[in-house]
């Protein structure tokens, strides 16, 4: 599908409600292509959650860490698609997600022999059980809808999603939980089993200043350590010396500061290693909402044209019966072109793979209690 920019969108949209048409929108100060681009935002941000829309559809894969249950969702999630969600060495589904009720009774049960990936989510988080001890190594992965309906103006190029044992060479871009990374390794570079995470980046920053506004994402050196900041502030003045130590969330004024990787390190290691691939850090991916003209907008054009122009009469007491059919059939029509219909068969498929069957139920033990 071919998408269209912001600028083009409202300008179509005015054209069509009676306003002629604006030279700029992101500029603009006429009060009706300011409301046009308020109804805008809202519009997007109401058909993203119409359904999982494929172009917004991610993957995200992460390994446990022994004894940590709670790990942060990508930057950009929005929902859950349901049955997709994988442990991939166990080769068992997720089970959940777990009520609070639920996970609570988990807890005062004694844990099973098979790891089954139970999880629940909770403050932006998925937390896996058991929330204790939990066990390492194991490769997590499901698909989620991206809040990432707009891909900004100048955004950084990449040749797609992260993959697993994939031949990366050296500068090359790609998306992983909703960032951008460069590959900096020397060479090529072959993906492990999981993708990079994180704001890690060793290149060579600036020494930290007291009273210095920083963006999120801003890179600083202090004393022999490189840390990045995870939102917009500013330091703290005299006396405070700025971040210290390898944690994250290092408090320092209204900034928030994470460890990324020691100035001694060498220009080809970065914070994130990957196999035999290293992973510096950019950027975001996109947004949950347009800013700048140029931005380029994931949805159907014809629907977000319609949609506005819609909502804009709609808000001035002018639209009619005709904008809101226009508008619920190109919504209908968008609906129907995102995705393919499976076949349905009466006899039993060929390619039919159940969740749970002969091919991942372990032999002995499923189900057993430890010290049954």
């Amino acid at each position: 599908m071919a998408f269209d920019t912001a600028l083009n969108i409202v300008t179509d949209a005015a054209v069509l409600a009676g306003l002629g048409t604006p030279a700029a929108v992101y500029t603009a100060t006429d009060p009706n292509i300011v409301q046009m681009r308020t109804l805008l935002k809202v519009l997007g941000r109401w058909l993203r959650r119409r359904k999982h829309w494929t172009w917004l559809q991610s993957q995200y894969v992460f390994q446990t860490i022994q004894g940590q249950a709670t790990y942060a969702k990508a930057i950009d999630y929005d929902d859950f698609i349901n049955q997709t969600g994988w442990n991939r060495l166990n080769r068992l589904p997720m089970g959940g997600p777990l009520s609070p009720q639920q996970f609570e009774y988990y807890k005062a049960r004694l844990v099973g022999v098979v790891w089954t990936t139970l999880f629940r989510d909770f403050r932006n988080n998925i937390v896996i059980y058991p929330d204790t001890n939990t066990p390492s190594g194991h490769i997590v992965a499901y698909e989620y809808g991206s809040s990432f309906w707009v891909s900004p103006a100048n955004l950084q190029p990449t040749g797609g999603t992260w993959n697993n044992a994939t031949t990366y060479p050296n500068s090359t871009y790609i998306v992983s939980g909703g960032l951008i990374y460069q590959a900096v390794q020397v060479g090529n570079g072959l993906s492990g089993t999981f993708g990079p995470t994180g704001f890690g980046n060793n290149t060579l920053r600036a020494n930290w200043q007291q009273g210095t506004n920083y963006a999120a994402g801003a890179r600083v050196t202090n004393g022999t350590n490189v840390y990045i900041n995870t939102v917009t502030g500013a330091s703290a003045g005299a006396p405070l010396l700025g971040p210290s130590g390898t944690g994250t969330n290092i408090i320092d004024g209204s900034c928030l500061w994470n460890f990324s990787c020691t100035v001694a390190q060498a220009a080809n290691v970065t914070a994130f290693v990957d196999n035999t691939c290293n992973w510096n850090f950019i950027g975001t991916a996109g947004a949950d909402a347009p800013t700048q003209d140029g931005d380029t907008l994931l949805f159907d054009p014809n629907c977000l044209t319609l949609g506005l122009k819609y909502a804009y009469l709609a808000s001035k007491k002018m639209a009619g019966e005709q904008e809101k059919t226009d508008f619920e059939n190109a919504l209908n029509d968008a609906l129907q072109v995102d995705s393919t219909s499976d076949i349905l068969r009466m006899d039993r498929s060929m390619m039919e793979f159940p969740l749970l069957g002969e091919k991942n139920i372990p032999l002995t033990g499923f189900g057993m209690s430890a010290g049954s």
